[in-house]
């Protein structure tokens, strides 16, 4: 979700994004949310808070913190897919939610934002959609924003067997293909604690905290396998046609292997850091 590196949310893929990614993900946004310790940051109960959800996809984080203070905090919500945030707001209309602004923002450069503007910011699974090289500048740019002693609150993944399906089918498929040149395993880039620990220092975080969070979600088998397979992921790593049907082959070999026919639904599994962090 960010411009620099993987800019795969294409328009034609949010609708499978919102159908098998969203129902997953959004079990974390209370975990995310919870992190962030909002009571502590109002100096009043009823005194609203400047949040910013930046890489906010279709809006997990952002509906739930609005669903918890209905119009209470200005919410802002970055995304750098336009079709991602116009999804996000028809989600808001529909739920009566007007207190949630959106702009098309990548994390590297959120400059629609002002300077130590925010409370709270949060980034459920994008932060890693950034590359190596790029992550220290979206650091930078979150601390940008937030005001002395705000808080940063991220979920990244540790666990996620749509990632690890999608790897072990391909190399089920070519034995030697070399994993080095694909994004394939991209969601672990913070999976390492002291990695990450040490990339918040260096943008100038303290009192960083790091807990695991573990889900299950079961949908019906043609839809998880659609959930392996039909994502950007694949698309943008695997330009060959052929080689993709060998690979969408040979996932349907392992949800055959795994799942029996004789089963209406599969599980897939994800464990989650939550990430905590203040600015200095």
């Amino acid at each position: 979700r960010t411009a620099d590196s993987e800019n795969i949310f294409v328009a034609d893929w949010v609708q499978s994004y919102e159908t098998y990614f969203a129902p997953f993900t959004s079990k974390f946004a209370p975990n995310v949310v919870d992190a962030a310790q909002l009571d502590q940051l109002r100096p009043s109960p009823s005194a609203p808070l400047r949040i910013l959800d930046a890489a906010a996809g279709t809006g997990a984080v952002c509906l739930y913190l609005a669903s918890l203070a209905p119009g209470l905090d200005h919410i802002i919500a970055t995304d750098s897919s336009k079709d991602m945030l116009t999804t996000l707001e028809l989600k808001a209309k529909a739920a009566n939610v007007q207190n949630i602004t959106t702009h098309v923002a990548d994390l590297t450069d959120m400059s629609c934002v002002e300077s130590e503007s925010c409370d709270v910011v949060f980034v459920s699974f994008g932060m890693f959609f950034v590359s190596d090289e790029a992550r220290p500048k979206a650091w930078r740019e979150i601390a940008r924003v937030l005001k002395p002693h705000g808080v940063v609150s991220v979920s990244v993944w540790k666990h996620n067997s749509t990632a690890d399906w999608l790897v072990q089918s391909t190399l089920a498929a070519f034995p030697d293909y070399d994993m080095t040149k694909t994004n394939f395993e991209l969601a672990y880039r913070l999976a390492d604690d002291v990695k990450t620990r040490k990339e918040l220092t260096d943008a100038g975080f303290v009192d960083i905290k790091i807990g695991d969070v573990k889900y299950e979600h079961s949908l019906p088998r043609e839809k998880f396998l659609s959930l392996v397979v039909d994502t950007p992921i694949l698309q943008t790593n695997v330009a060959d046609e052929a080689r993709r049907a060998a690979i969408v082959s040979a996932a349907r070999k392992r949800l055959d292997e795994t799942c029996p026919m004789t089963e209406s639904s599969c599980t897939f599994e994800g464990t989650a850091g939550i990430v905590r962090a203040r600015r200095a």
